[in-house]
């Protein structure tokens, strides 16, 4: 997992680079300062609150995407958490996945933005997790 970590890290300071670069171009450099760093606060969904303009926010989850080796469709893993705020209804309009591609260098090389709901309409979603609850009681 450590190596997992590493590419997380990477990609979301990628994306957080592309973002501040976005608003710069779109003449919002002051908000560009002010994209919230959440990544360390899980419960609220998403990595980055940001903006599409000034009073308009923007959440954004940053995904490391890969092939996945039987189909050579791209995939990567969602928490149910982040699934359950990204179809909320004061977040689904405005929550984003920047999903990062890295080269054969190992390093980021694109970003794609992909608007939560439209990639949900396009995409092929199943479950991969479980969550087991039991007591343990101890043996006779």
């Amino acid at each position: 997992t450590d190596n997992r970590d590493l590419i997380g890290k990477k990609s979301e300071e990628y994306a957080l680079n592309w973002e501040k670069n976005r608003l710069i171009g779109l003449g919002y450099s002051k908000l560009a300062e002010e994209i919230d760093d959440r990544r360390n606060r899980p419960t609220y969904g998403y990595d980055f609150l940001s903006f599409n303009a000034p009073g308009d926010e923007r959440y954004i989850e940053v995904k490391s995407i890969g092939r996945d080796g039987k189909e050579g469709a791209f995939r990567f893993f969602l928490s149910g958490n982040e699934l359950t705020v990204s179809n909320l209804s004061n977040h689904s309009k405005n929550y984003y996945f920047y999903l990062v591609q890295y080269g054969k260098d190992g390093e980021p090389c694109n970003l794609y933005v992909k608007h939560a709901q439209d990639l949900y309409t396009n995409s092929e979603m199943s479950p991969c997790a479980y969550v087991v609850r039991f007591d343990l009681e101890e043996p006779a």
